[in-house]
């Protein structure tokens, strides 16, 4: 598991570590970067990556962050247990879901 406290940081860990990284878990609302442009930007790095993205916003507070084109990107809210995240981990990894790409208008 490779740790990233910020996106900048996340986007430098993927591009060290190329295709082995198989699926990341991000928040959709971050400072600096959105969780939906770091996910742009890892797939320019390595366009097969899994995501998986977690919020503790409500949907209509998220549509607010620019979230709304991210259709096909498993999720999980905020607050979950442990169990429930590997259960979804286990999900998007079996399923390939979250291997969608994002809508490139947006």
């Amino acid at each position: 598991m490779l740790l990233a406290h910020e996106a900048n940081e996340a986007l430098r860990i993927s591009e060290e570590h190329g295709s082995t990284v198989g699926l990341i878990l991000t928040d959709l609302v971050m400072p600096g970067m959105s969780g939906q442009e770091l996910v742009k930007s890892l797939r320019n790095i390595n366009p097969g990556i899994r995501v998986l993205c977690m919020s503790g916003y409500a949907s209509d507070a998220l549509a607010g962050h620019g979230t709304t084109d991210l259709v096909g990107i498993p999720f999980i809210h905020k607050p979950f247990t442990a169990p429930d995240l590997i259960l979804k981990i286990r999900e998007v990894l079996k399923s390939g879901a979250g291997n969608s790409t994002i809508d490139a208008n947006t």
